[in-house]
């Protein structure tokens, strides 16, 4: 489960509610990556879905990594 390290406490509601919907979709998207991975292990799809399913696997990947990257300087 994600919890983004925040630099600064911040007063705002706004700002703590974007928070913990990054960290829903963190999370969510952790979820798709091991759903993804443990797809491809079990089922050995065809060269064409596995080619699909890795580029929407590393896509998700990169995204979370940038969220997370991007957050620290809030």
């Amino acid at each position: 489960m994600y919890n983004l390290k925040k630099n600064v406490e911040h007063n705002d509601d706004d700002v703590e509610d974007l928070f913990n919907l990054l960290e829903k979709n963190l999370n969510c998207t952790q979820t798709l990556i091991h759903h993804i991975d443990a797809f491809i292990e079990r089922k050995h799809p065809n060269k064409n879905m596995l080619n699909v399913l890795t580029t929407v696997r590393n896509t998700c990947a990169v995204n979370a990594m940038n969220i997370t990257r991007l957050t620290r300087s809030f």
